[in-house]
């Protein structure tokens, strides 16, 4: 018996077949397609700078963006990069333990081990030198003046100089640690967060010096402040671990802020928002993941917005209104408006993220600088 199929439902079948199995290459497409750093239009690889250290050199890749450039140090020498990845100049410098560094006018190349800064401008070359001939425990510039901690002969010494490399004050620290240290825009002022356990009891100490080492006061907080932002206001924020704090030199205590959870990363956008990666540690027995979600609160200690990422974050950066967060191999972009984070996969291990400008990043991996667009 010859079976006789109906014409209308083999066409209807056939066309609902058709559309499943491209609805399901379409999903195999973009997953793949993100999975290897394509698809998403919204951000696109557009250059690769191909990293080959030398193994028999010690000295670890460093990287930082200036000026629309991509400047890295590595096997012993300085090299700067256009957006489009094509070498600009390169200049050749042995150093034990490099660190890199920049103001509005120069590009600080300087070694830890060895206690001496270059300034080097856009073009490559050295402009002045500070030796300071011990090794430099912690760096920090503003848009005029940098300012370095080194040991002194009883505690430690911050010694500030300004743009052309002239010393300007020494500012001696007798007790206690230096926890970090910050620079008005201007160079005016320098705050410094120092702890010290007195009697087992933890106290840390914000205090405000003028460029030229005088002291203007402080303030005085049971809590560990590990991070500290000027606002271009001159408003101070303070990150510790139970308390987020802002002041003024003149109007003291602005608001006091408790922390959500463990704080991972922190990324200040240079003017007046900060970026929080929170950790809860507070696992379920369904679920032993820590939860990692960032926070964007601004200088007046409102929140923004809180999304969740599926990730621990391993490098964040702020610029503008634009977050990213890079999770072993995934890039997280989150703005001060957002409901939810987007997501992009990256098919290498990364190491640190930065923006070159609101419209493009730099991904850095083990033996590339990746270069991607921001729509």
């Amino acid at each position: 018996m010859t079976k006789i199929i109906n014409p209308r439902r083999f066409i209807i079948s056939t066309i609902l077949v058709i559309l499943i199995l491209g609805i399901v290459v379409y999903k195999l497409y973009n997953i793949g397609s993100t999975y290897f750093g394509q698809g998403n239009s919204l951000y696109q690889k557009t250059s690769t700078i191909a990293v080959e250290q030398n193994k028999d050199i010690e000295n670890n890749l460093v990287t930082i963006s200036y000026k629309d450039m991509v400047v890295t140090y590595y096997n012993n020498s300085l090299r700067a990069y256009s957006k489009e990845g094509e070498e600009k100049w390169s200049l050749g410098q042995k150093i034990a333990k490099p660190g890199l560094n920049s103001s509005e006018e120069w590009i600080y190349l300087f070694d830890y081990e060895a206690g001496f800064v270059n300034a080097i401008n856009q073009g490559g070359e050295i402009t002045w030198t500070i030796d300071i001939g011990q090794p430099i425990e912690a760096f920090v510039s503003s848009n005029t003046n940098i300012s370095m901690v080194i040991q002194g002969e009883k505690g430690k010494n911050i010694l500030l100089f300004d743009k052309e490399g002239k010393k300007i004050s020494t500012i001696q620290i007798k007790s206690g640690t230096i926890m970090d240290m910050a620079i008005t825009y201007d160079g005016e002022l320098v705050a410094v967060s120092l702890l010290s356990t007195e009697n087992n009891v933890i106290e840390n100490n914000i205090i405000l010096y003028s460029k030229e080492g005088k002291l203007l006061g402080g303030n005085k907080y049971d809590d560990i402040i590990g991070n500290m932002f000027f606002s271009k206001d001159n408003r101070i924020l303070s990150v510790g671990v139970e308390n987020i704090i802002a002041f003024h030199k003149e109007n003291g205590l602005l608001w006091k802020n408790k922390t959500l959870d463990s704080i991972n990363k922190l990324a200040w956008n240079g003017e007046r928002f900060l970026s929080i990666n929170y950790v809860n540690n507070k696992n379920s027995i369904l679920d032993m993941k820590p939860k990692s979600y960032i926070s964007i609160i601004d200088i007046d200690g409102k929140e923004l917005t809180q999304v969740s990422i599926n990730d621990i974050t391993i490098d964040m950066d702020f610029l503008g209104d634009k977050v990213v967060a890079a999770g072993e191999r995934t890039l997280y972009f989150v703005n001060n408006n957002a409901e939810k984070v987007q997501e992009k996969k990256i098919n290498k291990d990364i190491r640190e993220v930065q923006f070159i400008s609101e419209s493009q990043l730099i991904v850095i991996t083990e033996d590339s600088i990746e270069i991607f667009s921001i729509e």
